[in-house]
């Protein structure tokens, strides 16, 4: 049997089948009625309900995605702590985002063997949301690119840590989600290719968050991005942009396939609109779901091998999108 990394290398640059990605977890889980107001965001359900967690997880799989990822994007030791846990208490969480979510993989792969529903399909992976600086700030700055007003080796340091909690349970793959600048870009890079990390074999990919369809929050822009990252390091294997409006992703797709020769992978939100002052989304401003699973068409022909979707996507919006993928 072919190796992990291997795997999922030979699985994502397949062109002959869909390569689907799950959807917004976070707002999976309120549609369950879960209040995720609060800095940790999806990431305080690890201590206070994570048999929800793995119940979205399994939805996710079971709707057709090829990869999961763990509910640990907001998640760092520093923010736990603020939240009033001890350090080894915030370490115990981040490696027990890695463990649901393999045991949603497998527990959902289990029962699509059982009914059948396996045909046809790989087993699905087990990833690890390794979330941006920013988002352990929960201040939005991945939406502004704002300075972090930390050092490159402060940043650097921030993620490898994170990373080496990871690596203790083994995920299928790093899911680097929402780098708005190139300062992160290249302090991942750099992590990446640290010898603790190279050792794991862990496939990783890196995805940026844009502002439009030619610059990154930070506005830097994407043509910078896509060559910088070509051939930096063995471990990546895939890059692409999330989070961004719809309509922004074809342009961006296409810079990023001039310029590096890696799969890509898109996993963009619904175009809805959020009131900053009301803290809620604005009613009737989102693509439905048709409409949304209609321009993967677009994003295939620009070169997207890893298609999903991110904040206000569905299990039904990622369960349509197979269905597109695989006609």
């Amino acid at each position: 049997m072919a190796d992990n990394f291997t795997r999922f290398v030979s699985a994502i640059g397949d062109k002959t089948r869909p390569f689907v990605l799950d959807g917004g977890q976070a707002t999976q889980m309120e549609r369950e009625g879960v209040d995720l107001s609060g800095h940790l965001w999806s990431a305080r359900l690890l201590c206070d309900n994570p048999a929800m967690i793995k119940k979205t997880h399994v939805a996710f799989f079971l709707a057709g995605a090829d990869v999961v990822v763990s509910a640990s994007y907001q998640g760092t030791v520093e923010g736990f702590k603020r939240a009033g846990m001890s350090e080894e208490e915030g370490k115990r969480l981040l490696r027990f985002s890695i463990q649901l979510i393999k045991e949603a993989r497998n527990e959902a792969w289990e029962q699509m063997v059982k009914d059948g529903s396996s045909a046809g399909r790989i087993k699905p992976f087990a990833g690890a949301s390794v979330g941006c600086y920013a988002a352990s700030l929960a201040d939005g700055s991945e939406y502004t690119g704002s300075s972090y007003g930390i050092t490159p080796e402060e940043l650097r340091g921030f993620h490898l840590e994170r990373l080496k909690l990871f690596a203790e349970e083994a995920p299928d793959v790093f899911a680097f989600e929402t780098i708005p600048n190139m300062m992160e870009v290249e302090a991942i890079i750099d992590v990446l290719n640290d010898p603790q990390i190279l050792a794991t074999n862990i496939p990783a990919w890196i995805s940026v968050c844009c502002k439009d369809d030619e610059t990154l929050s930070s506005d830097e822009s994407v043509e910078e991005f896509a060559k910088f990252v070509a051939s930096r390091t063995r471990l990546l294997v895939s890059v692409g942009v999330n989070c961004v409006h719809p309509r922004h992703v074809e342009k961006i797709l296409s810079t990023m396939r001039a310029y590096c020769d890696l799969p890509l992978v898109v996993y963009p939100n619904k175009g809805e609109k959020f009131d900053t002052a009301r803290r809620e989304w604005v009613p009737g401003t989102a693509m439905d779901d048709e409409d949304f699973c209609k321009l993967s068409d677009s994003w295939r022909a620009n070169g997207a091998t890893m298609i999903g979707g991110c904040c206000r996507t569905s299990v039904d919006t990622i369960r349509l999108l197979r269905e597109r993928l695989m006609r």
